[in-house]
């Protein structure tokens, strides 16, 4: 059985390592980026079963992002990340769905380690 694969891309590398060891702690396999280019490459390569995504990045938007996901059939499950407030976290998680991506759940940042682990112990696969 393969291992579950948690993909984090956020635009602060401390928050990233910080989603990293909640996965790591879960079972996960990790990958982190700050870099959508490199992000892409490692979708590819890593192929994740989870794909965390930061909706405020510099050199792109989290919506035009998963648009993109969508685009390329993405099916790993999203967690969407940000620290925005309830009202946009949750229009992302509307949109995503619309795109026909599979949302795991929406972390509103600071980041609760519970919360986070919570959400990847659901996604473990049995």
């Amino acid at each position: 059985m393969s291992q579950d694969r948690l993909l984090i891309i956020d635009d602060k590398r401390l928050v990233g390592d910080v989603i990293g060891k909640i996965g790591q702690s879960a079972g996960f396999q990790v990958e982190i980026t700050d870099r959508v280019e490199d992000f892409w490459k490692q979708l590819e390569a890593f192929q994740p079963s989870v794909v965390s995504v930061d909706l405020m990045m510099p050199d792109t938007d989290g919506i035009e992002l998963m648009r993109e996901l969508a685009a390329h059939g993405c099916r790993a499950k999203i967690i969407i990340a940000s620290g925005l407030d309830v009202r946009a976290l949750n229009a992302a998680r509307d949109l995503a769905r619309e795109y026909g991506l599979q949302v795991a759940g929406v972390i509103s940042k600071p980041i609760h380690v519970a919360d986070f682990r919570a959400i990847l112990n659901e996604l473990k696969r049995p």
